[in-house]
């Protein structure tokens, strides 16, 4: 068999995206379908020329619609529909809907992951309010809805205010551009981060902090299902370490007798995959008091969430590898090497180069759905969610709570072998940005997960 290196690469392409729905803004789904839409939304409040507000930006992403070609170009279509809740009387106080499309000329430009940027000023009074998104494909009819809550400012109650912190991408053409997702690739040329602080008289001197920070995180893949779960407290259970902070980036101004509003800027400096939180603190010198806001951000490999590397390629496949052949894949320190164990571990399972390409674009394919649906402060490919997920599909149906994800296998009422329980590590409203859950192993997984890795390893998983 000639080598599969190109075949995986020709592979990787064609590999199609996902939607996600979530529960509210920091929430993943639990199921894949295509056609749902996949997209991201940040609603910062906001004083323009004096007046109150709330700035909402929404990332589409292009992967997450369905396309129809129309003469030499495809077109996807999607309604959007925008409400805002008071957040005490939980009654709408303005709305906004409307009908887009987005056209691209090649059909690769339909996988792309890349977001359609969608923006709006929304006018409201100073307050707490509910923001409300819901994005339907127009030709599937299938809708996925965000919810993220957000704070109007009030300048006559404190002589400061500091907007929540905003990152921003530079594009191609040159632009710093919202960015509104939880994670920014790795390969991003240029990250910023914008905020904006309010005055009122009198004029008054404020210290103005800026850090970013480094967290210590787990970067494990998840063990099979009838392995010993991490234990509480453990790095793997907690996800991140949020006592142990390294200090990358720090700046200190002083600010003297402003009144108005002032935007600041600052350039992040190139950044290692990880987990990394923003601070900005405002004292008043008078005495009134202070202001803080932070926003917590991953940073993922290049490319992400599609597979453009030898680590995202070879990491994967430890869920369905003997444990000889991942020490083999994992002792192949360089590229010819790895390319070399790359061809041999798929070329041992299947006779035909035909074959073992159907079984790799499933395969990766599922990885790939996997990184939209559970990342977190990792892959979503190394999660527990993640690894059920790739090596036994979608379940049939979850029952879901707060703190709760129960996935089922079967119809069958008493079937413990084919249910699986997920627990968030920390509950719900704790200090974590990012959703963690932790499968509750078993023993009596064991057959069934081995039964369905060896159908994968026989192209029977598809």
């Amino acid at each position: 068999m000639r080598s599969l290196w190109c075949t995986a690469l020709l592979v990787l392409v064609g590999c199609a995206g996902v939607g996600r729905l979530g529960e509210d803004g920091q929430a993943r789904t639990y199921t894949y379908e295509l056609g749902v839409p996949n997209f991201d939304i940040e609603a910062i409040g906001t004083l323009l020329e004096g007046k109150p507000g709330l700035d909402l930006y929404i990332g589409i992403s292009r992967a997450g619609l369905i396309y129809n070609r129309l003469g030499d170009r495809f077109v996807a279509r999607y309604e959007w529909a925008v409400r805002v809740l008071d957040r005490s009387s939980r009654l709408p106080v303005w709305q906004e809907s409307g009908l887009d499309s987005v056209v691209v000329r090649r059909y690769e430009e339909t996988q792309r992951f890349e977001p359609v940027r969608f923006y709006r000023r929304i006018p409201l009074r100073s307050g707490t309010y509910q923001v409300e998104v819901i994005i339907t494909d127009a030709e599937t009819r299938k809708s996925a809805r965000r919810l993220q809550q957000a704070e109007v400012p009030d300048l006559s109650r404190q002589r400061v205010l500091i907007s929540r912190p905003r990152l921003e991408v530079r594009t191609p053409e040159g632009r710093f551009e919202p960015h509104p997702a939880q994670y920014v690739p790795a390969d991003a040329d240029s990250v910023r981060v914008t905020s904006q602080i309010f005055f009122s008289g009198p004029e008054a001197t404020f210290d103005v902090r800026f850090r970013l920070l480094r967290f210590r995180s787990d970067t494990s893949i998840a063990a099979p299902p009838f392995w010993v779960s991490p234990g509480y407290g453990s790095l793997a259970y907690l996800g991140i370490d949020y006592a142990r902070a390294d200090t990358i980036q720090q700046v200190r101004r002083t600010l003297r007798g402003l009144q108005g509003e002032l935007t600041m800027q600052f350039l992040l400096p190139r950044l290692e995959k990880g987990n990394y939180r923003i601070e900005i603190l405002a004292v008043d010198r008078g005495g009134t008091g202070r202001l803080e806001h932070r926003r917590d951000f991953a940073v993922r490999g290049p490319g992400f969430p599609h597979l453009t590397t030898w680590e995202d390629l070879i990491g994967p496949l430890y869920y369905i590898t003997t444990p000889a052949e991942w020490r083999r894949l994992q002792a192949a320190s360089t590229e010819e090497e790895r390319r070399r164990e790359f061809d041999r571990f798929w070329g041992s399972l299947f006779a035909s180069e035909a074959q073992a390409q159907v079984v790799m674009r499933a395969y990766y394919s599922r990885v790939e759905e996997a990184n939209l649906l559970f990342s977190g402060h990792k892959e979503g490919w190394k999660t527990d969610r993640g690894m059920l997920y790739i090596v036994f599909g979608a379940p049939l149906w979850v029952d879901r709570t707060l703190d709760y994800e129960v996935w089922r296998y079967t119809y069958a009422e008493n079937d413990p072998v084919n249910v699986f329980v997920f627990q968030r590590a920390r509950p719900y409203g704790a200090d974590q940005p990012f959703e963690h859950f932790i499968l509750q192993r078993q023993l009596y997984y064991e057959r069934e997960w081995y039964r369905r890795v060896e159908r994968w390893r026989r192209g029977e998983a598809l």
